[in-house]
């Protein structure tokens, strides 16, 4: 059976090639992306995340 492909846009320490070749074998890098109206955060268990915000944009990788 074949594995669905979707797309995902990468932040914070999913940008580092190394990490994601280890998490995500088959995953491709694609073009540099904006997100208009997203925050990029780090919670409070220490991870990062994007959160809604009309006042902010977060770059990302596709």
């Amino acid at each position: 059976m074949r594995a669905e492909r979707r797309r995902y846009v990468a932040y914070g320490s999913n940008l580092c090639a190394v990490q994601m070749a280890q998490r995500c074998p088959q995953a491709v890098a694609g073009e540099v992306v904006s997100l208009p109206g997203w925050c990029f955060v780090i919670n409070r268990r220490g991870v990062a995340t994007i959160l809604p915000d009309d006042a902010a944009e977060v770059t990302g990788l596709v």
